[in-house]
């Protein structure tokens, strides 16, 4: 397959792109965060813009995001096993995520945080 180079910003104006936060490589407490953990981030940071416009809100006025483990390995190519563990990572190593429990049968709610405010010390 051949491919044409792009010239110009225009060109590039349909393409979707998810945000990859800079800090994940200018802090050193995200130097030994993985990739797939930084990537899985950014999408999860994309579907939280989509949260006001499904009222996806709490009680409290935070946005959340309802993602299964089944839609996070649609949404990456991974296995069931290492979409847990890249979630348990931005939960529990990284405090990017936090996942709440709703009960049998229904998908968890994912609050994803703010990475600049983490960052503030």
């Amino acid at each position: 397959m051949k491919y044409d180079y792009f010239y110009g910003k225009v060109e590039l104006e349909p393409f979707s792109y998810y945000s990859l936060p800079r800090v994940f490589f200018e802090k050193e407490k995200y130097m030994d965060m993985s990739t797939e953990a930084k990537i899985l981030y950014s999408i999860l940071l994309d579907k939280i813009n989509l949260s006001e416009e499904k009222g996806w809100i709490d009680e409290n006025g935070n946005p959340y995001i309802v993602c299964t483990i089944n839609e996070v390995k649609e949404h990456i190519g991974w296995g069931k096993t290492k979409a847990i563990n890249i979630l348990n990572e931005l939960e529990r190593k990284y405090f990017l995520i936090k996942r709440k429990c709703r009960g049998l049968g229904k998908p968890n709610i994912i609050y994803v945080k703010n990475i600049i405010e983490n960052n503030e010390e």
